[in-house]
């Protein structure tokens, strides 16, 4: 069966370079391309919304937009198709700006080839159309959530109050003193119930991608308020070094740091007060942040399994909880864009790493924070 037949937008000003580009994709043997062209980002919008196409090939410099503004514009137009950055130069940091902003892929002009281009279209619209599959997927497990939760909810509410008439009935005849005890235990499971139903409606709601800029020791400020008291009476230190700007999703990163430092000072230590230190480097990819912590620390063979659902890594006996809070925080961050794991060992507590694309649209020098600060931001 021949391969079908690709119909591209080629947003290009420079009439050589346009030139250059469709003679590439209408080589010999390679008619499989056709090609419109818009001269401005303008008209390639227009054209946009009333063509088809398979995908968009975007010049880096157009005479009607800056490059940062290009990429988001014609994905907002077209969310669906791939979108592949042509440029004259060979720049890495340009690249992974184009990549973080929406674009599938970055070409350098002087190197296309007639292969190179069509593979390169090709594996372009695989990814999105993988892409597209998974935020599909991902909506779904949200609406399926939120379904099974209602459907649950409403019998355990009523499970509750019979519980509590039971008992309010029980105490005008004198309840047997083992009878009051299974009430006690039947209520137990209702209340655990209801929090394994927040945690999945907690992880559904985590499938939600975001692109705010988000000053990250901002939110890490908030994550400190939201647990002020436990870190006060566990005695808990939290130090930070200068936090980045990232493109993420507020609420969920601020969810994140809250999970990460309620999951610290719940494995704390009992023989040394807790100390959490939170940092992040700049890497290719983005930001590579880390969440260190002197409490208890894992088994290896935890480590390897604990950011699943409902798995823990110490006896739910002695540290009561559903199992939720890791496999939530890497919904979040895989969400965002990025990947988490932790390194650990028994005793000396643990590492958690994770990654998160950098604000693509901001100049270098302009990543951290201007009021980033560094010390402690924790309780004494």
């Amino acid at each position: 069966m021949a391969p079908d037949r690709l119909r591209v937008l080629l947003i290009e000003d420079d009439d050589d370079h346009a030139e250059l580009i469709e003679g590439v994709l209408a080589a010999p043997a390679r008619t499989l391309v056709t090609t419109d062209r818009a001269a401005t980002l303008g008209e390639a919008l227009n054209r946009l919304l009333v063509g088809r196409y398979d995908a968009v090939l975007l010049d880096q410099k157009l005479p009607d937009s800056q490059f940062w503004e290009s990429v988001p514009r014609v994905v907002q137009a077209a969310p669906r198709l791939p979108v592949i950055v042509l440029t004259s130069l060979n720049d890495l940091d340009l690249a992974l700006d184009a990549v973080n902003q929406g674009a599938q892929d970055y070409l350098v002009k002087s190197e296309l080839t007639p292969d190179g281009l069509l593979r390169a279209l090709r594996y372009a619209i695989e990814r999105k159309r993988y892409v597209a599959a998974a935020e599909e997927s991902r909506a779904t497990m949200a609406l399926f959530a939120h379904a099974v939760a209602h459907e649950i909810k409403t019998p355990l509410g009523a499970a509750r109050l019979h519980l509590t008439l039971a008992r309010q009935e029980g105490a005008d005849i004198g309840l047997p003193a083992q009878l009051d005890h299974h009430l006690d235990r039947a209520e137990e499971m209702v209340v655990r119930s209801g929090d394994v139903i927040r945690g999945l409606l907690a992880f559904g709601d985590a499938a939600r991608p975001g692109t705010d800029l988000v000053d990250v020791g901002v939110v890490v400020r908030e994550a400190l308020e939201e647990l002020e008291a436990d870190l006060r009476d566990a005695g808990a230190r939290v130090e930070t070094a200068a936090l980045p700007v990232v493109s993420a999703d507020r609420t969920r990163l601020r969810q994140l740091f809250v999970n990460l430092l309620t999951n610290a000072l719940k494995y704390r230590a009992g023989e040394r007060p807790l100390v959490v230190q939170i940092h992040a480097d700049r890497d290719d990819a983005g930001w590579a942040f880390a969440v260190r912590d002197n409490g208890m620390g894992m088994e290896p063979d935890a480590v390897e399994r604990v950011f699943g659902l409902f798995q823990r890594a110490h006896d739910p006996d002695l540290f009561p909880g559903i199992g939720l809070g890791l496999a939530l925080c890497r919904q979040i961050v895989e969400t965002q864009g990025g990947r988490i794991w932790a390194e650990s060992e028994s005793g000396t507590g643990t590492i958690v790493l994770f990654t998160l694309p950098h604000a693509g649209q901001l100049a270098p020098e302009e990543l951290l924070a201007e009021d980033a600060d560094e010390g402690v931001l924790g309780v004494d």
